[in-house]
């Protein structure tokens, strides 16, 4: 048979990727047993590959998110990992609010970058490869002079276990951090690969030497 070779009706590829019209070409034998049809694989996608698509446009939250009970108040700062690698000094947090010494105050959480040279720019999370301290800073202007304004506090970066917990008195000083044994953390290791991001965790408990 010499008949024209164009006459033969034509298919897009997109016709060979789609399930449904897939089906239909090969029940109405509208094809051409010369062409190799696509794996399975490839006309019809997996869940996975779906599920990874649309994780990826999902939007990421940055910032801090608090979960209060009547034991603890649980803070959540997820940080951007890129500032984990840079130049920065410091990052910090958006303000949250704490229960001290019988009112609301307002707090901030600090990633500090570990001290590797005293020269210019020596102190920055680039050239301390990711590890740092966190550290908690009361922003009140001023505290209540006879009330109790000690917490107990743990503090834990990605999945390891929390550290602490630790007494402070913020009449003491306004910022307060893990011991020198305790307060080195690897930002970079904990960083999540697929949102790219750093959680930091903050656990202060209530009603303890009250």
């Amino acid at each position: 048979d010499h008949r024209d070779l164009h006459s033969f009706p034509t298919r897009r590829s997109s016709d060979l990727t789609d399930p449904l019209k897939l089906k239909s070409i090969l029940q109405n034998g509208e094809h051409d047993c010369s062409r190799q049809l696509p794996p399975f694989s490839q006309a019809v996608p997996s869940l996975a590959s779906e599920w990874t698509a649309e994780l990826r446009t999902m939007p990421l939250t940055f910032g801090v998110q608090l979960h209060k009970s009547e034991s603890a108040t649980r803070v959540q700062w997820t940080v951007d990992a890129k500032k984990t690698r840079s130049k920065d000094r410091l990052v910090v947090s958006s303000p949250f609010m704490l229960p001290l010494g019988g009112q609301l105050l307002p707090f901030r959480m600090m990633l500090v970058p570990t001290a590797v040279c005293k020269r210019k720019g020596g102190n920055c999370f680039k050239r301390a490869q990711g590890r740092g301290s966190v550290q908690l800073k009361c922003e009140a202007s001023d505290l209540p002079q006879d009330a109790n304004t000690r917490i107990w506090y743990s503090v834990r970066v990605g999945w390891e276990c929390f550290r602490g917990p630790k007494e402070h008195d913020f009449l003491q000083a306004m910022v307060c951090g893990l011991p020198k044994d305790q307060e080195d953390w690897n930002f970079a290791e904990a960083e999540d690969i697929a949102s790219r991001t750093c959680t930091v965790h903050l656990e202060v408990l209530h009603n303890i030497g009250a």
